[in-house]
């Protein structure tokens, strides 16, 4: 079990990856160290170039495959059935894909700029959220708030038709829409609460970090400054350095963990209720 665990995480790792590629142009590729993520995908790509034309639709087609493979996977784990499975693969990656974009989207309105190539990755993998806000001429209101509604809500939908399309392709289960779309509910709100754990694995390699002095214009270093700033800044506002020590992060992980066991109780308090998990 345990094989198969690692070998579907390799395989969710694989999507992600393809997928922040599609958002790559051609001036972020002469970064030495972003430079890794096209070694990494590119023998997976080439070869399929032979048969479509354009790269794009190369990803497309091996992120496709990889969801095929890893609901087959599924389907033989857990004997739901093929289609089941498949679904279940689609849950599962478009989970990943929400928790990309709510970290794209803290990165994008409440991180200070400067960091050359993550903001410009960020930058392209928000704009089509950007796009949508802008046709329902929601952009000018307020672009922050509007691509946040956009980006909760439309993994909320989505997740609530997969869901209808499981419980279809499933037999002897009885779920009414409301049941499924209080269950669509919950599992958004969890996505948003599972964050406050990655912020906090953040925040601690972002301490270890200053203690070792890393080369400030390593992209990974940028990016873990960027995400873990405006949770820490907050905190520097009330803790000042003590003797040079800075105890912001302590407090930024402590209260991230009491919110995380709270928020997760009331959302099952109030939305779990007669669903079976």
């Amino acid at each position: 079990m345990f094989f198969i665990e690692l070998f579907q995480s390799i395989i969710g790792f694989l999507m992600v990856i393809l997928f922040i590629r599609l958002f790559l142009r051609t001036s972020i590729y002469q970064d030495p160290l972003l430079n890794i993520l096209y070694r990494v995908t590119d023998p997976l790509i080439k070869p399929l170039l032979d048969f479509v034309p354009s790269i794009t639709r190369a990803i497309i087609l091996l992120i496709s495959a990889l969801l095929i493979i890893r609901g087959i996977i599924t389907t033989l784990v857990t004997h739901i059935g093929f289609i089941p499975g498949q679904i279940e693969s689609a849950l599962t990656f478009s989970l990943l894909l929400y928790k990309i974009y709510l970290v794209v989207f803290i990165m994008m309105y409440f991180c200070q700029t400067g960091y050359g190539n993550i903001f410009q990755i960020a930058t392209n993998i928000i704009a089509p959220v950007s796009r949508i806000s802008a046709r329902l001429k929601l952009s000018h209101s307020n672009k922050k708030w509007s691509s946040l509604i956009i980006i909760i809500s439309g993994y909320c939908l989505l997740t609530f038709f997969l869901l209808n399309l499981k419980i279809m392709a499933t037999e002897n289960i009885v779920f009414n829409q409301g049941m499924t779309f209080k269950l669509s509910i919950l599992l958004t709100l969890l996505g948003i609460t599972s964050l406050f754990g990655f912020f906090m694995i953040l925040i601690i390699i972002n301490a270890l970090m200053s203690w070792i002095s890393p080369d400030p214009y390593n992209p990974i270093v940028q990016a873990v400054h960027a995400l873990s700033e405006p949770v820490l800044r907050p905190f520097q506002k009330i803790i000042p350095n003590l003797g040079g020590i800075d105890f912001s992060p302590l407090l930024a992980i402590f209260v991230l963990q009491i919110g995380k066991s709270f928020f997760e109780q009331f959302i099952y308090k109030i939305l779990g209720n007669g669903i079976n998990f």
